[in-house]
């Protein structure tokens, strides 16, 4: 039987201690099987009703509300209970005070956060919330403070995160919860995955420092590889691409910008180079702004063994601990919600997951959501706009950190602590030529926008169609969303909010727009030209943050009915996927599990032929040690595991050659994975496009001789069969097994001990590879068969769903992740029940001694 045990917190009534007995009684567990199960109870004095929190026994929290606002409070609690370390941190990143937190070494990265102005942004968001909108989150924000009362109060079910103990705080010391906090979390989020501002200034610096020829050769708009989510005939006919979805792989050079000198853009290097480094040093003291990918799938009923829909999704936001998402199921009958999936800490959002209808996924869509604009300053400190003087708002900021256990006024860290914001526009990231230019960026998130009351609303999707109209409604978060529903129905769409440009033609959507209102948006693409599909013939749609149709495919952006997106993935996994889907077919869920954790390298596919060429054409530069290297790699099955050395040789040469190739002609300041491998295939497999000719090539910085494409490929593997020998310590390629060199450790941002491995121990070994389907970087996986009598999930997130160091849950999933294995998900209200290991009763002040929630 089910023992009931209570905290020592306020007095409980029995009754549904009484409820749990009599379950135990209705399973016929045997006496021998006792399991204690403490029940907490609490008081949150805003309650509308009672609220049943059951803990499973991975950790996950399953609300039973009776009405909506107690979903969104219950929710704010269970977050807090065991997250809230992970939100303050979050919150303070965004508002640009970590150094509060964290100590004086954070106040750089403080300042940095506030000229980036995202909370400046976060602030506009916030204010042009709808009421109902802003209620949602002021009930999160109950339900946050409720669980920080609770905690100075000294409640027994309740501890404090030990990392506050760690810097000498204590629980009166945390600073209560804002709604503000909410948008902060949330509008942050967003802001990462639907900002261009990266990929424009480096785009813009390589304009800058590059030649034309050179950039359109290697700086591709184009992918490498060329699947799309959609296929001509399954969307919208006026949506297809001009230039041919699925023609050659790059049948056209992009045009370079048309206004790229002259006196109007003096000093603009200047500023992108002082942007480019304040970027640079974001992303470096937080990784997870640099979006990385994701995969989402779904298959319709005919096409799977069991006719059931199958879904998919596997998000890759990078892997902290504890995970960027909270795993949570939420239910409240009268609010018609009943619903499982990803959370994200600080806000009341299932980002992924799937109701008793439908399922619902995103992958990022790198969505074209911000321009850089070109600032003319007038002193003191107004710009020319629309013929007009406009004041530019300056902020003069103050820097506090935590030192010796007192905040501490340390703004004399910083060379200059004043932030400037153009009203119309958005932060000024950098000024040039002695403050009489300025570098500023809009983003689509500093205009008004509803995307709260959406997401709200595909929560309830009772089929596909709902869930893609909701999603649709979505503002600003520009994403990829595949749904699948009970029916057996599939579906796409493109969300977000798209600007259209004036004089689109006349620059590349990543060159600066002058400041003085000639070329400003003219509003916003209308949702019927949002590209969607429902259900296409094929039976299944993927997407891994690739060209949803095929716009770029020609390395061109300005020449289709629609302009959504530049950046796109190079294409790798989703062709992987697609392969596998079809191969599959019938598909089940084993066969979902096994493609997410798929690890063939397709770069390994495009790329060796060319070196195996080289080497047969070449045959006099080719010696033992590279002949043993070539024969290893001609019998190897391209998959990247961690007992692969043959993916440790081709990670090292392809990385070799593409730096042979391309350092001395664009500088190792432009050498990214991405533009490298895409820019190395474009030259190897369409010599004849090249508007370099084979130039390229030859190394520049050799000037007795001219080197050739053999001869690049063929050095690049010497060079990298010594390094390897040299990091080894070993000239077997036999004992270079790719996991000793190929490890991943799920970081915390106080790191030590809280690291999973921890810092005294060996980083894990992980199979995964260049661009394979399974990265390192998941932040969940998740698979789920249609069933209309019960749907089934299994999933599992990299750490556990617990942010408490110490707590069970805190990485008890973290090997199964590096394994790519699952656990069930539990939907049903008996089967968690029975696998219930811990239970806190949510109740009003006033019932709170002589009611019991949920009695019998």
């Amino acid at each position: 039987m089910i023992v009931a045990t209570l905290d020592r917190g306020p007095p409980l009534n029995t009754g549904f201690a009484m409820r749990l007995f009599a379950l135990s009684f209705s399973l016929l567990l045997p006496l021998s099987a006792v399991a204690e199960i403490p029940i907490h109870q609490m008081q949150a004095p805003t309650l509308e009703r009672p609220v049943e929190i059951v803990y499973d026994s991975w950790g996950v929290p399953h609300l039973r509300a009776e009405t909506e606002r107690d979903v969104w409070l219950s929710m704010g609690f269970a977050h807090a209970r065991d997250r809230f370390f992970q939100m303050d941190i979050t919150r303070r990143t965004i508002r640009g005070t970590k150094a509060e937190l964290l100590g004086e070494g954070s106040v750089a990265s403080d300042h940095d956060m506030r000229l980036l102005g995202i909370d400046w942004g976060t602030g506009l968001m916030w204010d042009g919330l709808e009421a109902k909108d802003r209620a949602v989150l002021e009930a999160y924000t109950e339900g946050v403070n409720a669980w920080r009362k609770a905690l100075i109060s000294g409640h027994p079910g309740l501890r404090l995160p030990p990392e506050y103990e760690d810097l000498g705080l204590e629980a009166r010391d945390i600073v209560p919860w804002e709604a503000r906090d909410s948008m902060r979390s949330l509008g942050g989020f967003i802001f990462v995955l639907t900002q261009a501002i990266g990929i424009d200034l480096l785009k813009t610096a390589a304009s800058l420092a590059i030649p034309a020829d050179i950039r359109e050769d290697v700086l591709r708009l184009a992918p490498a590889d060329t699947v799309p989510a959609l296929y001509p005939g399954e969307y919208q006919e006026h949506l297809r691409p001009r230039g041919g979805a699925l023609g050659p792989r790059n049948s056209e050079a992009s045009a370079t910008p048309k206004v790229e000198r002259g006196d109007l853009f003096n000093g603009l290097q200047e500023a992108v180079d002082k942007a480019l480094a304040l970027w640079t040093r974001v992303i470096e003291e937080n990784p997870w702004f640099e979006s990385g990918g994701s995969n989402a799938w779904t298959v319709a009923g005919h096409r799977s063994e069991s006719g059931f829909a199958l879904f998919a999704s596997d998000n890759h936001v990078g892997t902290p601990l504890p995970p960027i998402y909270h795993e949570m199921h939420l239910s409240a009958p009268e609010a018609a919600l009943d619903v499982y999936g990803v959370t994200i800490p600080g806000g009341p959002v299932v980002a992924n997951g799937f109701n008793r209808n439908a399922a619902w996924a995103y992958t990022v869509l790198p969505v074209d959501g911000s321009d850089l604009f070109w600032e003319k300053l007038l002193l003191p400190n107004r710009v020319i706009f629309m013929g007009e003087l406009v004041d530019v708002e300056v902020r003069h900021e103050t820097y506090f950190a935590l030192v010796d256990g007192e905040l501490v006024d340390r703004s004399d860290l910083i060379e200059e602590p004043t932030t400037f914001y153009v009203p119309h526009h958005g932060p000024i990231l950098a000024k040039a030529l002695f403050g009489r230019r300025a570098l500023s960026y809009r983003w689509v998130g500093f205009e008004k926008a509803t995307f709260v009351e959406p997401l709200l609303r595909r929560m309830r999707a009772t089929n596909a169609d709902e869930a893609l109209e909701a999603s649709r409604d979505i503002d600003v978060f520009g994403a990829n969303m595949v749904v699948a529903d009970v029916y057996g129905d599939i579906g796409y769409t493109v969300t977000g909010t798209f600007p259209i440009r004036r004089f689109k033609d006349m620059l590349q959507p990543y060159w600066p727009r002058m400041g003085g209102g000639l070329w400003e948006w003219r509003g916003r693409l209308d949702r019927g030209d949002y590209l969607s599909s429902i259900s296409p013939p094929r039976g299944f749609i993927a997407t891994s943050n690739n060209d949803p149709a095929g716009y770029a495919f020609d390395n061109r952006l300005t020449n289709d009915p629609v302009y959504y997106a530049y950046g796109h993935d190079l294409g790798f996994r989703q062709r992987r996927i697609h392969e596998e889907l079809i191969a599959r077919t019938p598909l089940t869920i084993g066969d979902m599990m096994e493609t997410q954790n798929d690890v063939r390298v397709e770069a390994a596919e495009r790329l060796l032929p060319h070196l195996f060429e080289a080497a047969a054409a070449r045959s006099d530069l080719v010696d033992a040690e590279a002949a043993e290297a070539l024969e290893a790699l001609e019998s190897w099955d391209t998959r990247a595991l961690v007992s692969s050395h043959e993916q440790s040789i081709f990670h090292e040469w392809w990385f070799a050659a593409a730096h042979a190739l391309l350092d001395d002609d664009i500088g190792e300041g432009f050498f990214f994975d991405f533009t490298a491998l895409s820019g190395l295939l474009h030259l190897l497999d369409n010599p004849d496009e090249a508007r370099t000719g084979e130039r390229l090539w030859d190394d520049a910085e050799t000037t007795d001789r001219v080197e050739t494409k053999e001869e690049i490929l063929i050095e690049a593997l010497d060079s990298s069969l010594d390094a390897l020998a040299l990091r080894f310590g070993t000239p077997e390629i036999g004992e270079w097994e790719w996991g000793e060199i190929h490890t991943k450790r799920l970081s915390h941002p106080l790191g030590g001990e809280y690291d999973y491995p921890p810092r005294s121990r060996a980083a894990r070994p992980i199979d995964s590879g260049d661009h394979t389907v399974s990265p390192m970087e998941s932040g969940f996986r998740l698979v789920a068969e249609m069933d209309p009598a019960g749907i089934r999930a299994w999933m599992v997130l990299p750490g556990g769903n617990s942010g408490l160091p110490g707590s069970d849950h805190y990485a008890d999933q973290a090997e199964m992740y590096f394994e790519g294995e699952y656990r069930p998900v539990l939907f049903e209200e008996a089967s968690i029940d029975a696998d219930a290991e811990e239970i806190w009763q949510l109740v009003p002040q006033e019932i709170a001694r002589d009611q019991t929630p949920r009695d019998g």
